[in-house]
């Protein structure tokens, strides 16, 4: 939706999520001036084709009130300065999960040219004509910086090239929709080409050794990216591709309760960081025409040490639900968080159901029990609601999350998909 910015015609995006963040982000580019658009569906509850008019844009200060609440408010810096050569924002919302610095964003804009003043929570971003391609190095794999660079340097003079850039299957979309548009970006590996994997994943014809193989978890992730700017892009239409956290939050729904869940539109390729401590736990991830089949029957889960890491590593995001079904695994497993220095908020809501959870430093200790109890809990974030959720699919009684409208900016209408598939989970004003 930010890309969106860089391009003065339409822009069609299918399979929206209808997500609270979906919503703000339409919000802030409608302040600057944007048509933004839901497509209405009359087959669908919710309207998951979002159109985007940016052919209009009369102002170049970005909501301070709704970029407070939204931390992809910030990837609007870059468009904004490669297309218009100003912006004015805040630093950027989101969960509070720890230190989520916008260092790295703000150095490689300057380094592009671009003039950031900072007054406060203010940013004021300006350029004197267009920015330059550079070549630049970030000293640590960063998601939103290496999105925030690549869309600022579509339409910047000359070459730029990321070394140590995040390659996430985002960020791969990111530039396939990027390409789309007229953008010329490759992504260079020894072994591999962009192209190649786009075309994979569109094929679904990755199969599980093939995801394990050793460009896609060692050379791949180092890939180096380069974008020559061009002078202008066009629209075009893109669909976004399926989410793998939500992804992997459901299949650990499946793993924790002992059940089975396809897993529609997912590609095993996307997800294969995550499947395999799936599989380590005891649960079965197999291939299907339609996307993949998580399942966990006769067996206890099984006891893992896990540590979260950047891409293609187990992801930070699914940290907290993975520690909601291994508080009934068999034996002693721990979790080495390596992201985020604020994500075991939720290991104290755990214990409340009775789960045996220790903290050291960076490190949860979790001893499985048999069984958790229903209590009242409080959710402190996006992803602690959810594997706040998980537990109380097994634990016995009932479980009440009081501040779960976190929940509602990263899974749409969970409660509804978990209840057609057994679960019981009723909402409340």
């Amino acid at each position: 939706m930010a890309a969106s910015l860089l391009s003065s015609s339409l822009v069609t995006l299918h399979n929206v999520p209808d997500l609270i963040d979906v919503h703000l982000m339409s919000e802030l580019l409608e302040n600057l001036g944007a048509r933004v658009n839901f497509v209405h569906n009359k087959n669908c509850k919710a309207n998951h084709t979002l159109e985007i008019n940016c052919s209009n844009i009369n102002n170049h200060a970005i909501s301070h009130e709704t970029a407070n609440k939204l931390r992809a408010s910030f990837l609007m810096l870059g468009p904004m300065l490669s297309r218009f050569g100003k912006a004015r924002t805040v630093f950027p919302g989101g969960c509070n999960i720890g230190k989520r610095p916008v260092d790295m964003h703000i150095r490689a804009l300057e380094a592009m040219g671009a003039r950031i003043e900072m007054d406060g929570c203010n940013i004021i971003a300006t350029t004197k004509g267009k920015l330059q391609g550079r070549e630049i190095t970030f000293k640590k794999i960063s998601v939103g910086a290496t999105e925030n660079v690549i869309m600022a340097a579509t339409l910047a003079e000359g070459m730029t090239i990321i070394n140590n850039a995040a390659t996430e299957p985002e960020v791969l979309s990111l530039i396939e929709f990027l390409r789309k548009m007229g953008a010329d970006i490759n992504i260079h590996d020894n072994k591999i080409d962009l192209s190649d994997i786009i075309s994979a994943r569109d094929a679904k014809i990755y199969n599980k050794s093939q995801c394990q193989s050793t460009w896609m978890t060692e050379n791949f992730a180092r890939g180096l990216i380069t974008i020559k700017g061009v002078k202008a892009l066009n629209g075009c239409v893109h669909k976004i591709i399926s989410d793998r956290i939500e992804a992997g939050t459901y299949a650990l729904a499946a793993v924790v309760t002992g059940g089975e869940l396809m897993l529609e539109e997912i590609n095993l390729f996307d997800i294969r960081c995550i499947a395999n401590e799936l599989e380590a736990m005891g649960a079965r991830v197999e291939l299907h025409d339609k996307g993949i089949i998580v399942s966990r029957r006769n067996c206890s889960i099984k006891s893992i040490n896990v540590a979260t890491d950047s891409y293609p590593n187990f992801p930070s995001d699914m940290q907290p639900q993975l520690m909601s079904a291994i508080c009934i695994a068999d034996g002693i497993s721990i979790i080495e968080e390596n992201i985020f220095e604020n994500r075991f908020t939720h290991a104290s809501e755990l214990r409340k159901l009775g789960a045996k959870i220790s903290i050291e430093k960076n490190k949860a200790i979790i001893s499985g029990i048999k069984s958790l109890s229903g209590a009242n809990l409080y959710a402190t974030d996006l992803r602690s609601t959810a594997a706040l959720v998980l537990a109380s699919l097994v634990a016995s009684g009932e479980t009440e999350i009081s501040n779960s409208h976190h929940l509602w900016r990263g899974y749409e209408a969970m409660h509804e998909k978990l209840n057609s598939c057994g679960a019981d989970i009723s909402i409340s004003s």
